[in-house]
């Protein structure tokens, strides 16, 4: 096989593209090839077949991704717009635009809650466990803000009273301070008057979340 050069001073304008790595080119029975690093000689296609050959390969091929189609026509083809074309083909896909699954992570939006010191403020809710053998039907939680302490309190029932009984005698004796604030939903024990009143006689700013509202 005889491969000969053309200067690149000789070649017409619709060439001007090549011009610049015209060195990398070789000519073969009045055919176009661009050698590629490895030595390996592939055609140099015009810009339509490019766009036949990529959009069958990209069909036959189960809707192949960019870094694939890529992969796989750069050592057969060369074309200045082969990867900028299969970019758009793949991009434009309707078919995986619609069944793709996206890498964004959609987050809902959240409010920031920031603090500075231990117990400064406190976030407190309820939940339920099944029924024990002693009857606790559930535990209070609280969590300190800062320090990320936490503590359960096993409770009977979910009743303002009981509540109240749990923060006084389970809670505030294993603390080293009074909370400054109190961080709770909008439920029927946390804003009633037993409650707000225990809230009163330690001076406790009672702070009660927006409904629907994510706290971090």
């Amino acid at each position: 096989m005889v491969h000969s050069r053309v200067p690149a001073s000789q070649l017409p304008h619709s060439c001007k593209r090549l011009k610049s790595k015209w060195s990398e080119f070789r000519v073969y029975q009045d055919l176009l090839f661009k050698e590629l690093s490895d030595g390996h000689l592939v055609p140099v296609i015009s810009f339509k077949v490019l766009i036949d050959l990529e959009a069958e390969t990209y069909l036959q091929n189960a809707h192949l991704g960019i870094g694939k189609m890529t992969s796989m026509l750069r050592g057969l083809v060369w074309h200045h717009a082969l990867t900028k074309v299969i970019r758009d083909l793949c991009r434009t896909c309707k078919e995986c635009q619609m069944c793709k699954v996206s890498r964004e992570v959609v987050f809902p939006p959240t409010l920031r809650i920031s603090t500075s010191a231990p117990f400064e403020l406190v976030a407190m809710d309820l939940i339920s466990l099944p029924t024990s053998s002693t009857g606790y039907i559930g535990c209070l939680m609280i969590v300190d803000h800062y320090s990320k302490w936490v503590t359960a309190i096993p409770i009977r029932n979910k009743q303002t009273r009981t509540i109240c009984q749990a923060i006084e005698e389970r809670v505030f004796p294993s603390i080293p301070r009074v909370p400054v604030r109190f961080l709770t939903d909008n439920g029927p024990k946390f804003i009633s008057h037993e409650f707000s009143a225990l809230m009163e006689r330690y001076n406790i700013i009672h702070i009660k979340i927006t409904p629907k509202q994510t706290f971090e």
